[in-house]
């Protein structure tokens, strides 16, 4: 006997009525991401961390206050720097003065020659001494300055590698962040 062979169904279909809507993509893949421009923060003092002023992850901006050293250890150095400045700035007057002084005498032929030229020579001494302790004064003020770090470039803060309460140094290698 022959068998008839069975007519295949249709496959049932529904109907929706269309609409504009966001349809999300996924990809699941590997990937790494890579900035563009990295900095890492490395101190330029060495000292005890007092603050840090960033989340990690945080958008900062060129300038914007990341971190603070303790600087008043550095400041107490700046202030004698500027003490001595001050008093060698007036010994300078005075020996200036004293010069002057030594210039009309030696016309009157009151003092020596030898006398005239050590006081000139403590002047030019003197001079030398004020511009020491002048370049002196602004290496210490930079050295403050320093105690504030700041960003150096508008972006993405990474991971904080060191918490406040450390000591940090210039030698570090991994850097504050």
């Amino acid at each position: 006997a022959a068998t008839t062979a069975a007519a295949p169904r249709g496959i049932p279909v529904s109907a929706v009525a269309v609409k504009l809507a966001d349809v999300p993509v996924y990809i699941d893949a590997l990937g790494t991401v890579t900035a563009i421009r990295t900095v890492t923060l490395i101190t330029q003092v060495n000292g005890i961390l007092d603050s840090v002023n960033f989340q990690e992850g945080q958008h900062v901006k060129k300038g914007q206050v990341i971190a603070h050293i303790d600087s008043r250890q550095l400041e107490a150095q700046l202030q004698q720097a500027q003490g001595t400045l001050v008093h060698d700035q007036a010994t300078l007057a005075n020996d200036r003065l004293n010069l002057q002084r030594y210039q009309t005498l030696i016309k009157a032929g009151s003092i020596t020659q030898q006398t005239l030229d050590t006081q000139a020579a403590n002047v030019k001494q003197d001079e030398g001494t004020v511009t020491a302790d002048t370049g002196n004064v602004k290496n210490l003020q930079v050295q403050v300055d320093y105690c504030t770090i700041t960003s150096p470039v508008d972006g993405v803060i990474g991971l904080r590698l060191v918490d406040p309460g450390n000591y940090v140094t210039t030698a570090s290698t991994t850097g504050m962040a």
